[in-house]
């Protein structure tokens, strides 16, 4: 599983910077390595966003530990007809791959997951 909160809150934002459509520039931050931004945070509040970045950011929150959390993404809205799209699917299931073995597998998920490697991947497949 994770080393320590840091890497937990690291993978929290990098989904969201891949996987967020609307959300994604370089300055906007979700998490920092002691937890959600109030940008996280006001994000859930509000409502606000696409229904794909809503559970995005679900799962982000779930890995932080659920705390605080204002939605919940179930693994339907995730994995089922109509849930994410094909890159955030490879995403979110070569994470849970690494977070089942060991923290250095979710450093080496850190390294590599980037907007290019999902794409081809999901491309291949």
């Amino acid at each position: 599983m994770f080393r320590n909160p840091e890497q937990r809150a690291a993978v929290a934002e990098r989904l969201c910077h891949l996987l967020m459509r609307d959300h994604h520039r370089e300055d906007y931050h979700f998490w920092t390595p002691t937890g959600p931004t109030a940008a996280a945070t006001t994000f859930m509040r509000r409502d606000k966003g696409s229904q794909h970045d809503r559970r995005v950011l679900g799962i982000a929150w779930a890995i932080w530990g659920g705390e605080g959390r204002h939605d919940q993404t179930t693994f339907g809205q995730v994995f089922g007809a109509g849930g994410l799209s094909s890159d955030a699917v490879v995403a979110v299931g070569s994470l849970m791959v690494a977070m089942a073995r060991t923290p250095e597998d979710i450093d080496a998920w850190l390294a590599l997951a980037t907007p290019q490697t999902l794409a081809d991947f999901a491309e291949a497949t």
